[in-house]
């Protein structure tokens, strides 16, 4: 699966992004009350009477992965011991911080690396960043970066037994120096996943 995210110039000079609107389930859409700081590195403490474990968001894969609706849960992250899962590590350790992209995921058309022999399945696609010059009408990709997603069917018995649901989700791939990405670029919440091309 791709992601796009396109980036257009009227004259050679002048370079905009374009940010294309996501096209997902009323499940998948962001909650109303977003990460007050997506750039902490720490998430804030649940107000009074909010869990970990509330669902901030639900989507679905495609029915031949014969698979339940997906959860994802507040969790947590602690950027000093770097534990954590859930939307706050997604959003204050990867910096992924649009609910779209999780939900596209999903639509992984390999059905991740499901066996259905383990409840913990990772669901891959590709983010994909094109210049577009609407003048001659051609786009050149400039970026590419690979996404993993995981998610565990598992019921929890610390939340009588309800899905755990998605661990974590960043960007698949290292730096020059093979380091490991950490934080996503921002482009990547400007894209929107097309369903049916496998990574």
């Amino acid at each position: 699966m791709k992601i796009h995210s396109l980036v257009g110039h009227i004259a050679a000079p002048i370079i905009a992004l374009s940010a294309l609107l996501a096209v997902a389930s009323p499940a998948a859409a962001a909650p109303e009350n977003p990460t007050p700081d997506a750039r902490s590195q720490e998430s804030q403490p649940p107000e009074s009477g909010d869990s970990i474990y509330d669902v901030m968001g639900k989507a679905v894969t495609l029915p031949k992965c014969n698979r339940p609706t997906a959860v994802m849960r507040r969790g947590y992250y602690d950027a000093t011991k770097d534990k954590g899962f859930g939307y706050d590590k997604m959003v204050h350790k990867h910096k992924v911080t649009a609910m779209h992209v999780w939900a596209n995921v999903l639509l992984d058309p390999e059905c991740g690396n499901d066996d259905h022999r383990s409840t913990s399945v990772n669901y891959d696609a590709i983010a994909t960043r094109e210049k577009c010059d609407f003048i001659v009408f051609a786009c050149n990709v400039i970026d590419n970066i690979p996404l993993r997603m995981g998610l565990d069917y598992r019921p929890d018995p610390d939340d009588d037994n309800n899905q755990f649901g998605m661990v974590t989700l960043f960007c698949n791939k290292s730096d020059e120096h093979g380091t490991p990405l950490i934080e996503c670029p921002s482009w990547i919440n400007g894209a929107v996943p097309k369903p049916g091309f496998a990574p």
